[in-house]
This record gives C-alpha cells, sequence and structure tokens, in this order.
C-alpha cells in the first residue's frame, strides 16, 4: 500500500495520505467504484494536488473497518447494485436513481430517505419476483450495503421489476446496514446469498 506523507508545515507533521489507487486497492474497488463512493458521500472528497487526488489514510481505514462482511446466516432477499444519484431519464415516477446520503441538502432527513427509497426500487431485471414478497431489498454501491427494505409487493413492465417497499425488519436491518457484501461478479441483480 503507497502512502504518501506531505512535508512537516510550521512544525507540525501532516497525516498521511493514500492515493487514488492505493485507496481503491485498500477498499478493494475499481477506480469508477471509488469515484461512486465520493459521489455518494460515503468517502469524503479528496485533497487535490495538481493532478493527484489524494485520500487521508485514517479515514479510509476507519470506513474499512466500520464496514465488515455482513454476518451468515443472512435473511432471505434480492440484491441489487447501484451506482450514486444521477437523474432519472424517461421516469414520470422519480426524480433520482442510484444512491446518494442527500439528494437536496434543503429537504429534511425524511425526505431525502423517501427519495432514496424511490431511487433504489425499480426498474430491476428480475426472474419470479413473487418469490422475494415479504423477503428483504439490499441496495449495495461498490458491496457496500447502502440500504435494506422489506419488499411488499411489485409492479412489472418494461421486461423490468418495480418494487413496493417499506422499512426493513430490525433484524435483517441489523445483519445488513453498514456492511459489505461480497457477491459474486455477474448481473446488477440477483438473489441474496445466505
Amino acid at each position: 500500500m503507497m502512502h504518501l506523507c506531505l512535508p512537516f508545515r510550521y512544525g507540525l507533521e501532516m497525516p498521511a495520505y493514500l492515493t487514488s489507487t492505493a485507496t481503491a486497492n485498500q477498499l478493494e474497488v475499481s477506480p469508477k467504484a471509488l469515484l461512486d463512493l465520493i459521489a455518494a458521500e460515503l468517502i469524503p472528497e479528496p485533497l487535490t494536488i495538481g493532478r493527484q487526488k489524494l485520500f487521508e489514510a485514517e479515514t479510509i481505514t476507519r470506513f474499512l473497518e466500520e464496514r465488515t462482511e455482513a454476518s451468515r446466516p443472512r435473511p432471505p432477499g434480492y440484491v441489487v447494485r447501484v451506482h450514486s444519484k444521477m437523474p432519472a431519464k424517461d421516469d414520470d415516477e422519480r426524480k433520482w436513481i442510484g444512491y446518494a446520503q442527500t439528494y437536496d441538502a434543503g429537504l429534511s432527513q425524511d425526505e431525502n430517505d423517501a427519495i432514496r427509497r424511490n431511487a433504489l426500487r425499480a426498474w430491476w431485471p428480475v426472474r419470479e419476483p413473487s418469490r422475494y414478497v415479504g423477503q428483504v431489498l439490499v441496495a449495495t454501491l461498490a458491496s457496500f450495503v447502502v440500504a435494506t427494505y422489506r419488499i411488499d409487493g411489485f409492479t412489472e413492465g418494461y421486461g423490468r421489476v418495480s418494487f413496493r417497499v417499506s422499512e426493513a425488519p430490525r433484524d435483517a436491518a441489523e445483519i445488513l446496514d453498514g456492511h459489505r457484501l461480497r457477491m459474486r461478479p455477474g448481473p446488477i441483480s440477483l438473489p441474496l446469498e445466505p
């Protein structure tokens, strides 16, 4: 792992920093996924010096320590792999798709939570969606769980599924929320492995 220590300033030692490549390697994510983690406000903006982007090593270490692998057994459910928020195109039901801590700084946390729920619940390629009703919908960004909901129902359209969701059961949320969920590479949505 490459640490970069910036020079002493005024007799004070600067914290250790990681380059973008070293940060992505430590997090075990792609460079694109690292940008998504920043855009979603899960990792702070890096310090920019010229063309180099530097991340405080302690912050990245703490991020990983707080987001351990989700324990097993896991509740039955369905996983959707999301990116950071972006405007929804050709969708009358929602303004945003993808994940963010905050969609609109002028709104309350509850209002941002409602936007997030709407942004993450649709439109996913799902085989036999009826088998997931009553289970959990787990949204991951770069393998980190960013949201967990209970699937209450679904609507099919455009060859995809839009789930109706509500708050996840507490036991499922405790196992999954804020943890890491490493899944096999592949599709953007898939059943949750127990």
